[in-house]
């Protein structure tokens, strides 16, 4: 009777060890290696999609680089369109003095002072300098360095003074300097 109860006892053992020792088997079987295999999968994946990312980020630069270099190229145009270059600049000057006249004021003086055109400079414009006579009355004074600092030549006003004689009022006096913008020359300006 001593051997019936050891034999329960193994086949017990083995009824709910045989389960134990299935499911040890399948996961170091099957589990691990097909779990190591995932993590593996999910790292390429994760490497595949941050390359995907960088290339979309470069892709966005490039489209980022191309509309700016329209852009770019558009403000080219509109400033060479509307700035003279400093050869031309006496041309402007002349359509300035004759603009005077439709303004209601009168050009009395225009000197050509200091520039500083240092061609020598990495950028592509000049600040020539004017000494700029008007007569006319105030309001028209006004209204014609109010249209000149509208255009994109007008730098600023260095010094400006107004004065009056009684012979010739309600005319008035007004001796400006004036900074102008200018761009160098062709072969600087198209290099840009």
């Amino acid at each position: 009777m001593h051997g019936v109860p050891v034999m329960k006892f193994k086949i017990i053992y083995i009824w709910f060890g045989l389960p134990f020792i299935l499911i040890i088997v399948w996961v170091l079987a099957f589990y691990i290696p097909i779990s190591s295999k995932i993590k593996i999968k999910e790292r390429e994946i994760l490497s595949i999609k941050q390359q995907v990312q960088a290339i979309n980020n470069d892709i966005n630069n490039i489209i980022l680089m191309n509309v700016k270099g329209k852009e770019t190229r558009q403000l080219v145009k509109t400033i060479s369109g509307e700035m003279p270059f400093f050869d031309e600049f006496p041309d402007f000057m002349v359509r300035l003095a004759k603009s005077t006249r439709s303004k209601g004021v009168s050009l009395d003086i225009l000197n050509s002072l200091v520039t500083s055109a240092d061609f020598e400079k990495k950028t592509f414009l000049v600040n020539p300098v004017f000494e700029i006579g008007l007569k006319g009355k105030y309001i028209s004074m006004g209204r014609f360095l109010e249209d000149l600092t509208n255009q994109m030549v007008f730098k600023k006003i260095i010094k400006a003074h107004i004065s009056y004689n009684e012979k010739e009022y309600p005319d008035l006096t007004g001796m400006f300097m004036i900074e102008f913008k200018a761009l160098k020359g062709r072969i600087a300006f198209e290099s840009k």
